[in-house]
């Protein structure tokens, strides 16, 4: 059976209680056993000491009366004598027996009372009759000779009683300190006795449970889950010891939880998860947030080891094809360590998200070159393999075989006849068939230098973070299309409207602008392709800007696309957010990011689906941020 700690205490206090609670009986009953004989006296004194006062009201009351006669004062005449009248009749009634000579001196006070009423009613008969003779100052002056006998007579009556008093105070005295002492010696030994079974009681049962659980707690705190708690108690430090092991138990259960995840982890093991439902409160976030940090970085790791495996690819092809390239080999795999290095910070990727869409358009670029240098080599191995070569070795055969009659057989021989004829027809076809070869690998030549420029403008723009610099935008602008390549697309064909106007120079970080202007020409694109347009249109505009007195620029990019639905506004910068089969969902999050580290904004607007779309970039003709900064060949360096 559990008895509670509460209980055990009120079992205690009760006991005390009950112990201190008799012993004040036994106290009471004593001291009112000594004095109740003379309660009855003290009464007395109490009520006929108030005679005198009383009879001085009524004396008041008269004179008050004879000067302006009321009912309301009257009333009170008569309420005063009934009170006096009251008092004498309990005096004598509480009078106790061994005192009954002092019935003589309520007798006497009885007199005066009745002497009073008696003159009162006739001083007020003369007033109400309107008798102002003798007899009614007479009345006044009696009634003032009884004030005086009252207070006289009350205060000898007093006097009298309190000296019969005298003798018993003492007796009190005596016995109350008597008592006194033996009440304080009991209450100090039960106090004494309460508190040593109270410091045992609370030391057995709540300090030295609670010192162990203290103990226990810091060990656990320490880091040492092993300590144990020997707490039996069947109450609340009992429930707590429970509470305590249980939390050890989760705390141990979690860290073997957590310790299996990392070690599968470490070990490459993506697919293992933590057994969330398992656990309740901050223990099921902490492993709900393991186990998201380990989805993002599986995917993470998923989507850099499929970019990783394109680039080896992508490498291995322009190795094969040219040895002009080997020099970007090295440069490669500098980018392979850095996607590698991805999933180490997750917040990184999502910051650098645009760059990953120029170097996906770079990727794309060199890819289209690449296909046409394969359909070059194709049509140059076509050529090689139909060569008319072979009909020269049958010719030269053929001569061969007449070496000894030569002259013979070109005049004589029908066949020989057509040889010169023949000749000349092959030369023609060989000088064609060498023709078409050159042009061929003229054309594979112009597509391997197209891609060595790609990725030399490439590495010219990755090396340029955090330098700011004075830029015209429409040279940013022309940049970026080269990236993006939009007027160059296989698929259909889309005109790129331009309309740059005329604006002054920005100080800028240039990569981050190419960055964001190679994403929204991409977008452009996509649109259009999803939308299924005969036509594409791609338009462009840069417009000054002077908002809030500070200069700008806005760059403009319009599509006739497929637009973007009203319920997708909120969402079009939101990480993660895409409506593409394969889109990932941070190219316009990054780009929203990287305007605002260059101090600016980036919007977007559409009427509707279907009804293309239309994105902003604000800039600052000047950062903020940017002071104190040397200028150096036209660029100014921020020193970051």
């Amino acid at each position: 059976m559990k008895i509670s700690i509460k209980s055990k205490l009120n079992a205690m206090l009760l006991a005390l209680v009950a112990v201190m609670s008799a012993g004040s009986l036994f106290v009471y009953y004593f001291l009112t056993a000594s004095i109740a004989p003379y309660d009855r006296i003290f009464d007395n004194l109490l009520m006929v000491s108030r005679v005198p006062g009383l009879v001085s009201d009524v004396d008041r009351e008269v004179d008050s009366y004879e000067r302006a006669p009321r009912s309301e004062t009257k009333m009170r005449v008569e309420m005063h004598l009934q009170e006096l009248h009251r008092i004498c009749d309990e005096a004598r009634n509480n009078t106790p027996a061994a005192h009954l000579d002092s019935i003589s001196t309520i007798h006497g006070i009885e007199g005066l009372v009745r002497s009073l009423e008696e003159h009162t009613s006739l001083a007020i008969g003369y007033v109400d009759r309107q008798e102002r003779t003798p007899a009614l100052v007479e009345s006044i002056e009696l009634i003032d000779k009884i004030v005086d006998y009252s207070r006289r007579d009350v205060d000898a009556y007093v006097a009298e009683e309190l000296q019969n008093l005298v003798p018993i105070r003492a007796a009190i005295v005596r016995n109350n300190r008597a008592l006194s002492r033996g009440l304080q010696a009991a209450i100090l030994i039960i106090a004494v006795a309460s508190l040593l079974l109270g410091i045992w009681f609370v030391n057995r049962t709540i300090v030295r449970p609670l010192g162990e659980i203290i103990s226990v707690s810091k060990k656990l705190a320490a880091g040492n889950l092993q300590q144990e708690i020997a707490v039996t108690e069947r109450d609340e430090i009992g429930d707590l010891a429970s509470a305590f092991r249980e939390m050890q138990e989760a705390i141990t259960r979690l860290l073997r939880e957590t310790e299996s995840l990392f070690a599968a982890f470490r070990g490459g093991e993506m697919e293992m998860r933590g057994k969330e439902h398992a656990y309740s409160g901050s223990f099921r976030h902490l492993v709900l947030g393991i186990n998201n940090v380990i989805d993002a970085v599986a995917a993470r790791s998923d989507e850099a080891r499929c970019a990783n495996d394109a680039l080896s690819s992508l490498n291995s092809e322009l190795s094969a094809k040219n040895e002009l390239l080997y020099s970007q080999i090295e440069e490669r795999k500098r980018f392979q360590r850095e996607r590698d290095a991805m999933h180490a910070d997750l917040l990184v990727t999502a910051r650098k998200a645009g760059m990953a869409e120029i170097a996906t358009g770079v990727l794309h670029n060199i890819g289209n070159a690449l296909n046409s240098v394969n359909i070059s080599s194709q049509v140059t191995s076509s050529l090689v393999a139909e060569s008319k070569i072979k009909d020269v070795e049958r010719l030269a055969e053929l001569l061969d075989a007449h070496r000894g009659d030569l002259g013979t057989f070109l005049t004589g021989d029908e066949r020989g006849k057509l040889v010169p004829a023949f000749v000349r027809s092959l030369a023609g076809a060989l000088a064609d068939e060498q023709a078409r070869v050159l042009a061929e690998l003229g054309n594979l030549q112009a597509m391997v230098d197209h891609a060595k420029t790609i990725v030399t403008w490439q590495q010219n723009y990755a090396g340029v973070s955090g330098a700011v610099e004075e830029v015209e935008p429409s040279v940013l602008v022309e940049d970026a299309l080269m990236v993006a390549r939009v007027e160059h697309d296989r698929t259909m064909p889309i005109v790129v409207q331009k309309d740059y106007g005329t604006v002054p120079p920005v100080l800028v970080e240039r990569h981050k602008v190419v960055q964001i202007l190679v994403n929204l020409f991409s977008n452009a694109r996509d649109a259009i392709q999803a939308a299924g347009r005969e036509q594409g249109v791609v338009g462009i505009r840069i417009r000054e800007l002077h908002e809030n007195g500070n200069a700008g620029i806005a760059i403009e990019v319009s599509d006739n696309g497929d637009g973007i639905p009203s319920e997708n506004m909120k969402d079009i910068f939101r990480y993660g957010f895409s409506t593409r089969q394969h889109g990932h969902g941070f190219g316009l999050h990054s780009c929203a990011f990287a305007a605002g580290e260059l101090n600016g904004a980036l919007t977007a607007d559409s009427e509707g689906q279907d009804k293309g779309a239309r994105f902003t970039l604000r800039l600052p003709a000047r950062p903020r941020s940017f002071s104190g900064v040397a200028e150096k060949d036209g660029a100014v360096n921020t020193g970051a």
